[in-house]
């Protein structure tokens, strides 16, 4: 390790000598967003075992995770090494959710964000019109050379990320998201993170791994979540009258949003990084109107409207969140 330290030193010094002390250039804008292109490419298509960190607030979970492709099937299995023991194992578009609190698994077909590449954005075709994108400081992670790309949000709708890229293979090895100025924090505040602690590319497919170690029995609950694309839906009752700038509708659906109640209206609106989930369903229960609640970079806000009770929630600011639900209104039918 001296050595190569020693190495360095020598290389940096010679190079300062021949050709003067010249900086290494900035990245453009257009070559930043090649760079999470190819994060975004290699963190779905690359083979690797690795341990990473995740903290939200004052909550730190480590967590393993297996990734390869086989056949061209797309495998994935997450285990929590701390805490409650959770399991999420994904093959193709089916992931299954072993919870063990409840003795419950959770079957869903996903076939647009994966389990773990869903930290990058989606799509890349609106980012740079809705965050500043530039270059930020380096770092090495998990024993990798970094090069880091940064997202700051050009209005008080959206977080700011930072994701450091391998520069190598493309891998993603660090994100994170916090506050910015401009939304009432100084300093600005992290609001979750994750971490590769170790890592290994380049393993190969062992469909043996791809197995739970939860020991389930009959008495575990399945519960397959039943979805129904925008495409089967009738969402034609609902107005959605101020939907923040740059978010769309990137999915509708009928969904439980809990085992115990009836299928109601999703929707998912997204700028291609920050996404905002709408749940409505009949206000069983009478819930009170527009309550407030927040968790770290999850803001919530929930209204009732007629018999229903709107829930908008997501990874995004207050306002972006109370904007939204404060626009929806039923449309009453002739």
């Amino acid at each position: 390790m001296l050595q190569r330290v020693v190495r360095i030193a020598a290389f940096a010094t010679m190079q300062l000598v021949v050709c003067g002390a010249v900086q290494a250039r900035d990245l453009s804008r257009e070559e930043a967003l090649q760079t999470l292109s190819r994060a975004i490419q290699a963190t779905n298509k690359l083979n690797y075992d690795g341990v990473f960190v995740y903290r939200h607030g004052d909550v730190s979970e480590t967590t393993r995770i297996i990734h390869f492709i086989e056949s061209g099937k797309e495998y994935e299995h997450l285990e929590v090494l701390n805490g409650s023991p959770r399991e999420v194992l994904r093959e193709g578009e089916e992931v299954r959710c072993y919870m063990p609190e409840s003795h419950t698994i959770f079957v869903e077909m996903r076939g647009e964000r994966h389990t773990f590449s869903s930290i990058l954005p989606a799509s890349l075709s609106s980012i740079a019109e809705h965050y500043a994108v530039h270059e930020g400081a380096p770092m090495r992670v998990a024993g990798f050379d970094t090069q880091s790309i940064v997202l700051e949000p050009r209005d008080d709708y959206r977080y700011a990320y930072q994701f450091w890229v391998d520069k190598a293979s493309g891998m993603l090895l660090k994100a994170g998201m916090s506050t910015t100025r401009r939304q009432g924090d100084t300093p600005e505040r992290e609001l979750e993170s994750f971490s590769f602690t170790e890592l290994k590319l380049d393993v190969p497919p062992d469909l043996s791994r791809m197995r739970v170690r939860l020991q389930t029995n009959e008495d575990w609950q399945v519960h397959h979540v039943e979805t129904r694309d925008s495409a089967r839906i009738d969402d034609s009752s609902w107005v959605f009258r101020n939907v923040p700038p740059g978010f769309r509708r990137t999915a509708a659906m009928r969904r439980q949003s809990r085992l115990s109640a009836p299928a109601g209206l999703h929707f998912i609106y997204s700028d291609g990084l920050a996404a905002i989930s709408v749940f409505i369903e009949p206000n069983a229960g009478g819930k009170s109107d527009k309550q407030v609640a927040n968790l770290g970079a999850i803001n919530a806000y929930r209204r009732v409207v007629g018999g229903y009770q709107i829930l908008v929630m997501g990874e995004a600011p207050a306002a972006a969140v109370k904007r939204l639900a404060d626009g929806i209104e039923w449309r009453k039918k002739h």
